[in-house]
């Protein structure tokens, strides 16, 4: 071995302690050692990769310090409580001097170690806090977002008042016990034990109304704030004085580069100088709120004003990394992985220039997201047993952990990939960090009047409300399929809220007010609900339990009231800056986008009842293809193009396709979207690498497989059975066209994919699934698009996203399953509810008179209908039109006004 080091027998993970990484913790899990030359015990690495003292390593030194090689030699105050007291100068003999950090000049070590301000060593904090150094990012926990997971970028830290340990701030920016906060009200409000029972007008809208005082069933009240008496709460969800409710407010106006926009805490992008350079998580909100935000290209400063991004300061980047303002533009290998590769040097197009921290010179960064030195570049990492090495690690959407078992977390929303390793599909990790299989974890704690099972579909016995005194059917479960989840314990029910009710308490069935339908998942829907979503499409909420629950029947939204009302007797919503409302976006006969300007634009014969509401450029007006955000004046019209193997395309937003290399082999789900973005992609065939550039699939690396899986370019070549439902039955092996290959990850030779999924030994095969009387098993049976349950008949409902398919058996077309869970024929379900002077027909194309007011005294022509293609729906009764300019009313003939 070399100079100061020694033969140990040592494992992989924790990495050998260098001058970079002494103070740094790491998680590892048992693994077996090996033996190598290493430090001695005091000595560590240098950036020569020779062993040195540790004493005799260089800084870094923390926020406001700086590294001094004599530290008894600093003549002036050290500490806070230095300050004001003259300090001695003294004399250092030689050799007795002590190498560390110290403050830098204007700094003053605090109590708790670190380097503050001079006049902040004075300062004094409110009741319940204390002063530490703490990151913009995650904010301070509040009674208000207590619980929230939020996604922070590493920045620095400021020293501040927070509150204690156990403490929160509460909406008078006073902390208390976080266990205070359940039973805290705004101002002129009241804590309630039961918010129904208050017999007095809650609200500005019940005033001079007669209010009930409704009986309570037991177990019913709900504890909430409730305004206090002699108070209302306004539009806006303020408790006001009674006099005050006929006050109106006027429009709010913004400051200079600023925009009002509807769901200002939704936006997926920086909006304040602290954010430069990052990519901060998209927020997820269950009500928008309309406020002033800046302008696309500017961000908020420190004193609130919205500024130029560039006259913001540069984010503080890691150690060994520089500040880049066009990442794009670095022409040198950045990662481990690329040292001693050709790397590309790509035009960069005006105005996509991507900004963050990249490393230095002579460093590249490792697969721990460090810039370490070029000669410290490791080996490909290697896992322990039963782990997998993932691309992005920290993007994974199943259960990781033994504490998430039986539990469907959120997918992740990250603005960098890691890649690690994580437990094999089956195994989760322990509290010891080791992957076991996942039965080998503690169950998971269930709700009261609940119990766990390893089977959910194996319960013959009601679980729900609504399934009282039914006949509940008892399915064989294919192996492997299993759910596991906790249901509820015998004689108790399942209720509307979702808890596990005594059986005697379930109550009838709930019913609706005006206008408003029951539906099974009300939290799951992808539509507008509330007048604040009108013109808007909201994304399509991500659930781990369905809720039932009352929502507006299609066609009306929730006012500010909570009644559902007609979609047109909302508020038009507010258009951006040279922008105007449609009612009808697909009627607008004229150029909106810069690249169509001077193209012939077709001017389409519009559907009844399929106009979409949305904000227009007006007249004169192009949106920018380039920023299509912005409706900009004719003049500043720029054409855009793109780098080579790119095309440009208008909704490059919602491509159904993978894009990146990292998503090479996977189908990601389609993703949903309020706005198209018109921008440059990679051409079909070509994935973007890391450096941002467009490249053959095949120079991407291959995808990770699951266990006794192999990838491959060609799917479809593969000429042998791949599925046990195919075992000793005969496989075709067709031509396939050029172009027309599809990769993935198929069952290596000698094993077959179960209906679970995976692959197992081709004597592992069990029997092939069968389906009862009148269902079909299918590949992707989660993936369907079209009605399966009664509960649909005559919905389209929205086509699901998934990310790997499950076999499993439907019902056959032209049958949907009932609530007993058996396929009948659809006309054996219960006909949908039809809105007023409407009537549901089982073949909507065979009406043969007229059915809107437009219609009226022409000739209506009356079709064969093919066998088997009748569409059902809801359709206007005899004496009845469909209103042109309010489609979704049947109205009298008398009330049709002339088109």
């Amino acid at each position: 071995c070399g100079t100061n080091q020694e033969k140990q027998c040592v494992q992989s993970c924790p990495p050998e302690k260098t001058c970079n990484n002494r103070d740094l913790a790491v998680s590892c899990a048992p693994s077996p050692c090996e033996n190598k030359c290493v430090c001695k015990p005091g000595f560590v690495k240098d950036d020569n990769n020779e062993c040195i003292p540790e004493e005799e390593c260089p800084g870094p030194c923390k926020l406001n310090e700086e590294f001094s090689n004599c530290t008894q030699a600093v003549c002036r105050a050290k500490n806070c409580s230095d300050q004001g007291i003259p300090q001695a100068c003294p004399s250092v003999a030689d050799g007795d001097c002590l190498q560390g950090c110290v403050c830098q000049e204007g700094y003053l070590r605090a109590e708790d170690g670190y380097c503050v301000p001079e006049d902040l060593c004075s300062k004094e904090c409110g009741t319940n806090q204390e002063l530490r150094c703490v990151q913009s990012c995650p904010p301070q926990v509040t009674c208000a977002n207590r619980g929230l997971a939020v996604s922070c970028a590493p920045s620095p830290c400021d020293y501040k008042c927070v509150c204690k340990p156990g403490f929160v701030k509460d909406n008078n920016d006073e902390c208390i016990l976080e266990a205070e906060c359940d039973k805290l009200c705004s101002q002129n409000e009241e804590w309630s034990e039961c918010v129904q029972a208050t017999c007095r007008h809650q609200n500005c809208t019940q005033k001079g109304m007669p209010i009930g005082c409704p009986g309570i069933v037991t177990g019913s009240c709900i504890p909430g704030c409730i305004c206090k008496a002699n108070y209302l709460r306004d539009k806006s969800g303020f408790c006001v004085p009674e006099e005050d409710c006929d006050e109106e407010e006027g429009p709010k106006t913004c400051p200079p580069n600023e925009d009002l926009v509807e769901c200002a805490n939704a936006l997926c992008r920086s909006l304040e100088c602290s954010q430069r350079g990052v990519l901060p998580p998209c927020p997820s909100v269950s009500k928008c709120i309309k406020d002033c935000v800046c302008k696309f290209g500017y961000l908020r400063d420190e004193n609130g004003v919205c500024v130029p991004r560039e006259q913001c300061p540069e984010p503080t980047c890691e150690s060994n990394e520089q500040f880049s303002n066009c990442t794009q533009a670095i022409c040198r290998a950045q990662f481990c992985s690329e040292k001693d590769q050709p790397i590309p040097c790509p035009g960069i197009p005006e105005g996509s220039c991507e900004e963050a921290c990249v490393c230095q010179e002579g460093f590249l960064r490792d697969d721990s997201g460090r810039c370490v030195p070029e000669g410290l570049c490791t080996e490909a990492k290697t896992c322990p047993p039963n782990e997998d090495l993932v691309e992005c690690a920290n993007a994974l959407c199943r259960s990781l952990e033994c504490s998430q078992r039986g539990v469907l977390p959120p997918c992740p929303s990250v603005s960098k990939c890691i890649k690690d390793c994580v437990c094999k599909f089956g195994y989760l990790r322990d509290e010891n960090g080791v992957c076991v299989p996942r039965e080998q974890c503690p169950e998971p704690t269930c709700e009261s009047n609940e119990q766990f099972s390893n089977c959910t579909q194996a319960i013959c016995r009601a679980q729900f409300c609504s399934e009282k005194d039914q006949p509940i059917p008892c399915p064989g479960i294919p192996e492997g399929s299993c759910e596991e989840a906790c249901v509820c314990q015998e004689g108790f029910l399942r209720d509307d809220s979702g808890r596990c009710v005594p059986e005697g308490l379930c109550t009838e069935a709930k019913t609706c007010p005006p206008n408003e339908d029951l539906v099974e998942c009300a939290n799951a829907l992808c539509r507008s609900l509330e007048c604040s979503q009108r013109g808007v499409l909201p994304p399509c909420p991500s659930v781990s339990k369905c809720i039932k629950d009352c929502v507006c029947k299609f066609g009306y939204l929730r006012d500010e009231n909570g009644v559902c009302v007609p979609r047109e007797q909302c508020p038009e919503p507010t258009c951006e800056s040279n922008e105007q409302f449609s009612n009808c976006t697909q009627a607008i006969c004229r150029a909106q986008f810069c690249s169509e300007k001077d193209q012939p634009i077709p001017c389409p014969g519009i559907p009844e009842g399929s106009c979409e509401e949305g904000c227009v450029c007006k007249e004169g007006y192009f949106r920018d293809d380039n920023r299509p955000y912005n409706c900009i004046a004719e003049s500043e019209c720029i054409a855009k193009t793109c780098p080579p193997n790119e095309d440009l395309v208008e909704c490059a937003n919602a491509l159904c396709r993978s894009l990146e290399c990292s998503q090479r082999g996977v189908l990601p789900p389609c993703p949903s979207v309020s706005k198209c973005i018109k921008d440059c992609v990679c051409k079909f065939g070509y994935l973007r690498d890391e450096n941002g550039v467009c490249v053959p699939r095949e120079q991407c690396p291959e995808p990770t497989c699951e266990s006794n899986e192999q990838f491959s370019n060609c799917t479809q070549a593969i000429c042998r059975a791949q599925f046990c439902s195919e075992k000793d039955q005969p496989i075709p092996c067709p031509g396939i066209p050029k172009g027309s290959c599809e990769e993935g990850c198929v069952c290596q030779d000698g094993f077959l994919r179960d209906d679970s999924g995976r692959c197992v030994p081709e004597g592992l095969c069990t029997e092939a699934k069968t389906c009862p009387p009148n269902e079909d098993l299918v590949e992707c049976a989660n993936a369907l698009c079209r009605s399966l349950e009664c509960s649909q008949r005559g919905v389209l409902p929205p086509c699901p996203s998934v990310s790997k398919c499950i076999k499993d058996c439907v019902c056959k077309f032209g049958y949907l399953r009932d609530e007993n869970g058996v396929c009948v024929p659809r006309e054996q379900c219960p006909e949908p509810t039809c809105e007023s002077n409407e009537q549901f027909s089982n073949c909507t194309q065979a009406i043969c008179r007229a059915q809107f007011c437009s219609e009226k005294d022409q000739p209506i022509p009356c079709p064969g209908i093919p066998e088997g293609s009748c569409e059902e729906g809801c359709v206007c009764k005899e004496g009845y039109f469909r209103d042109d300019n309010r489609p979704y009313n049947c109205i009298a003939e008398s009330e049709c006004i002339g088109m």
